[in-house]
């Protein structure tokens, strides 16, 4: 029987021994800033593509016979690049959003959080499993009941004094 440090040393090892990809993805409405690494080496540089063709290289790789990790911060975007990404073949991880940047900077870079989200993704992958938090991904079912009850709150209106209450609103 293995023990648990043997089955992280054996991950280890497949992961080191190349066939893997990992993107770290910094989600945006209009763009995806990406940051790639093959096969355990040094990362490439971020880049922003569009939604299409971030999926589009995901495919590539998967379609090339990699084991392809993806992950990305939840956000005002929902769960759907979750499900794209999946149906694709790619695993994918939804994190808990975090300030990436522990230098102090105090500077919003995609490139930056791309690349953090990748070194995460890498250590998550290696069997760091506190490398990040992974967020629940609920059903389509769940995301639209969810939706329809934000949307049922925004729309209900502020109650009204009982009449001949002290209180008026003119």
């Amino acid at each position: 029987m293995k023990t648990n440090r043997t089955k992280i040393e054996a991950k280890r090892t497949s992961v080191e021994a190349g066939a893997t990809v990992k993107f770290g993805l910094d989600v945006h409405a209009e763009q995806i800033t990406v940051r790639l690494q093959k096969d355990g080496s040094v990362a490439q540089p971020s880049q922003q593509l569009s939604w299409k063709r971030t999926l589009e290289w995901v495919k590539e790789h998967v379609d090339s016979g990699y084991k392809v990790y993806t992950c990305y911060e939840a956000g005002p975007c929902g769960y759907g690049l979750h499900r794209q990404l999946e149906q694709l073949g790619a695993t994918n991880y939804v994190v808990a959003p975090q300030k990436w940047d522990h230098s102090g900077r105090a500077v919003k870079n995609d490139s930056r959080d791309s690349a953090q989200l990748g070194i995460r993704l890498d250590q998550y992958v290696r069997g760091n499993k506190e490398a990040f938090s992974v967020v629940l991904v609920p059903t389509v079912e769940q995301e639209q009941r969810r939706l329809a009850a934000g949307h049922r709150l925004q729309c209900t209106p502020c109650p009204r004094p009982a009449t001949g209450s002290a209180t008026s609103f003119a």
